[in-house]
């Protein structure tokens, strides 16, 4: 049962509750009224047990006005918890459920941390860039989205705080080379090694990788077949 459903049978449940307090008013007012008629003395006299003086609990058996009171309760409650269920649980979402969820839920989630506390990827801040605040991340979540147009600001306020916070491995594709001109030497401060693997680079600014030097390493019979398996592969 999702959290929507159960606020829903909360308030279903806090209306008929409500509901038959009401009705129980209304048969004491009932009660009251046809015994004694309506006038300012008897409005003035009112008491709200009225319909309890008129129970077989009471009285040891069922008056006509217990009847009629009764009626009038149950109706009140069960009518006004009918049109209650029929207006929240009827309810038809005709464009979806789907909305932006707001400060509270993203900090239940997990999804506004300190800065301490970040163990993904960064995706905006609470406050302005030049002001201390609390950051929104992804949490513990394996897999993120970010979808915009060119030159809408997905490196600059994603990709590039991501590549200076995060404290794990990170494979980027950077096809333009920003990545590593901006990110670089920060990640080297932080003892990581950075390895830069742009080939067709025409500066020759790359490094290599050479899947042969294993083999060299080997005993010579064994450089032969794990060559032929390399080549096949």
């Amino acid at each position: 049962m999702d959290g929507s459903t159960t606020r829903k049978l909360n308030t279903l449940l806090f209306a008929f509750l409500f509901s038959l307090t009401m009705g129980l008013l209304f048969a004491s007012i009932y009660a009251s009224f046809c015994r004694h008629g309506i006038s300012r003395e008897t409005i003035n006299r009112f008491d709200i047990f009225s319909f309890w003086y008129e129970t077989p609990l009471y009285v040891g058996y069922a008056t006509p006005v217990f009847l009629r009171g009764l009626t009038i309760a149950v109706s009140t409650a069960v009518i006004t918890t009918m049109v209650g269920a029929i207006v929240i649980l009827k309810k038809r979402n005709y464009h979806g459920t789907a909305r932006w969820a707001t400060r509270q839920e993203l900090q239940r989630a997990g999804y506004i941390r300190r800065f301490r506390n970040i163990t993904g990827p960064i995706f905006g801040k609470t406050v302005g860039p030049r002001w201390p605040g609390r950051y929104l991340t992804n949490g513990e979540q394996p897999h993120s989205l970010v979808v915009a147009p060119t030159r809408a600001g997905k490196g600059v306020g994603v990709v590039i705080p991501t590549l200076l916070t995060f404290n794990g491995s990170i494979l980027a594709l950077d096809v333009k080379g920003e990545l590593f001109e901006l990110t670089s030497r920060a990640r080297m401060a932080r003892g990581d090694r950075v390895f830069k693997f742009a080939p067709l680079d025409s500066a020759g600014r790359t490094h290599s990788y050479n899947p042969v030097l294993d083999i060299v390493n080997m005993p010579p019979e064994r450089r032969f077949s794990e060559t032929r398996r390399l080549a096949v592969n």
